[in-house]
């Protein structure tokens, strides 16, 4: 915005009291009693004008608003006020004395911050950092006073904070309206709490969690099994106590891995979360008779590997084509204690070394819908409980009998 002087410009960024000197009419002035003020401060002064009163206007001029202000009329000097709700916020404040629409004097104030007297504005990050690391948290805080300006510049903050094994304090200045204070972590897991003052403004709490470290390697255990091909089974692995290079207990819900293979190639992943340092995993069986190797790790952190072997849990059973149905049946199968096998338990089928199925045991029963089969010979391997067994039969498709093998 320009303002109009006499014929020449004058932008009002730059009204200082230099130019007031320099480049003001003689003809209006403006006076005040104080050169500083604080914010929220009435501000008094008098007015000057070779013109009459009438043909004059005085205005306040803040952070993009125009007050109207008010003077009393006389002869010699004009007395005028600004209250105190115009003056709050601190910053630059300009007095603008007009004549119609030339400027003829103008005052430009600076108008202080009060001191701390409110709650202080803080942020806090990262709000978690690693133990062992190179991270570091800062806390920044705007400290305010009571009508909401930040406070003066070099004006002195106070931070105090407590890590799991140590309290601390240290001082800093503002600058840039903010005053901040970095923080390590620690030698310990834990939280570190953090507060500020400055005057009689204060600071909410503040948290930061320090977590562990990389965990180590560790050790995992085979808590329960059943040691036979059962799909519907499952055997449980856990960790011993896991820690860091301090000798921290991990994070609870860190990620442990645990791996399945068969020596060569791994064949499952099963993903847990530590809870006091321990992470658990329920492994389903496999459903064929074989050796399975299992390790864990997070990270570069490995376990040791456990190697369990698996039986056979069904020890025979029949099967029967029904050329009528186009259907295979199987059964009785037993299991190890020369029972039905669970209901439930997985079958699996390899017709013609092509088609692969599954069906489900119900009563130490299963059957397969073969439909559209043509004539001639044909081959299924079946697995169930780790047992595999080859049936060979023969479709007939003008005969309705059972053919067995």
């Amino acid at each position: 915005m320009l303002f109009s002087c006499k014929g020449k410009d004058i932008e009002d960024t730059q009204l200082d009291n230099e130019s007031n000197k320099n480049e003001l009419p003689l003809w209006g002035e403006i006076k005040l009693t104080k050169k500083v003020y604080l914010a929220g401060e009435e501000i008094q002064g008098t007015i000057t004008s070779s013109l009459q009163a009438n043909d004059l206007h005085l205005f306040a001029f803040s952070f993009g608003k125009y007050y109207t202000l008010d003077f009393k009329n006389s002869s010699k000097e004009m007395g005028f006020k600004i209250e105190e709700k115009i003056t709050k916020k601190s910053g630059i404040l300009q007095i603008l004395l007009y004549e119609a629409d030339d400027l003829i004097a103008h005052k430009t104030i600076n108008i202080k911050a009060l001191n701390g007297d409110k709650l202080i504005e803080n942020y806090t990050g990262p709000k978690t950092i690693q133990l062992g690391s190179d991270q570091e948290a800062m806390v920044v805080v705007i400290p305010k006073d009571k009508f909401n300006n930040p406070v003066m510049e070099d004006n002195s903050v106070n931070f105090n904070y407590k890590y799991p094994d140590a309290i601390g304090s240290e001082t800093k200045k503002t600058d840039n309206l903010i005053a901040l204070k970095t923080l390590g972590h620690g030698k310990t897991i834990g939280k570190i709490l953090v507060g500020a003052n400055a005057e009689n403004a204060f600071s909410r709490e503040t948290e930061i969690r320090v977590t562990s470290a990389w965990p180590e390697n560790f050790v995992i255990t085979l808590i329960e099994h059943y040691p036979f091909a059962d799909g519907r089974q499952f055997y449980k692995i856990s960790s011993e106590e896991i820690r860091d290079n301090f000798g921290n207990l991990v994070t609870n819900g860190t990620r442990i891995d645990y791996i399945v293979s068969n020596g060569k190639e791994s064949l499952a992943k099963y993903v847990s979360y530590t809870i006091g340092g321990r992470a658990t995993v329920l492994i389903q069986n496999p459903i064929e008779e074989t050796n399975v190797k299992i390790y864990a790790q997070c990270g570069a952190s490995m376990s040791n590997v456990i190697e369990i072997q698996f039986k056979k849990s069904v020890v025979d059973f029949d099967i029967t084509w029904d050329n009528s149905k186009q259907e295979l049946n199987l059964g009785p199968i037993y299991g190890l204690l020369n029972q039905f096998i669970s209901d439930g338990s997985k079958v699996e089928l390899e017709l013609d070394q092509k088609l692969l199925k599954s069906s489900e045991t119900i009563n130490g029963r299963a059957n397969f819908s073969l439909d559209n089969l043509t004539e001639g010979v044909h081959s299924a391997t079946i697995k169930v409980g780790g047992l595999v067994k080859v049936f060979q039969w023969n479709v007939r498709k003008d005969e309705n009998s059972i053919n067995k093998k």
